[in-house]
């Protein structure tokens, strides 16, 4: 009820849109131009104006309300999991990747990611990005890109 409720208002809206376009035309049309025609074009654009911006913000929760009837399916991602990692982890894991970027220097690929250094070490890609936040202050670009330019890891 409330899509159909929707789309006779956006057909209503549109069919007034055109309307007001056509008596926008036919007056610039008319050979005489007196004031009271450019004051009629005038009225009939800020009310046309006037419409969409009313249409936008008073209409605004109906919209939303048919983005909640699920006509599509939503895909749900829960990424508000908290990961846990013990000290012990968090160290091996910083080890790991210190020793491979200073044995094969991989801060030298341009199109590195950290889904290719954590396929490289055996890690998930969110511990690894986890280890880089919490011990470097940095996120994944940054580290890599310290390392471009000092050649070395950064201060942890």
């Amino acid at each position: 009820n409330k899509l159909l409720e929707m789309k006779k208002f956006a057909s209503i809206f549109t069919a007034w849109t055109i309307v007001g376009l056509v008596v926008i035309i036919i007056l610039t049309t008319i050979k005489t131009h007196f004031i009271v025609v450019d004051c009629v074009m005038a009225l009939v654009t800020s009310f046309i104006i006037t419409s969409f911006g009313y249409t936008v913000v008073m209409r605004h929760a109906d919209f939303k309300e048919v983005h909640e009837l699920d006509l599509i399916p939503k895909v749900t991602n829960n990424t508000n999991k908290t990961i846990v990692l013990s000290n012990d982890e968090v160290v091996k894991i910083q080890k790991r990747l210190e020793l491979y970027f200073n044995d094969y220097a991989p801060y030298r690929q341009h199109d590195l990611m950290l889904d290719d250094v954590a396929r490289k070490l055996d890690v998930s890609e969110m511990h690894l990005s986890i280890v880089i936040n919490s011990q470097y202050g940095q996120n994944f670009f940054d580290f890599v890109n310290t390392w471009r330019n000092s050649g070395k890891p950064p201060i942890a």
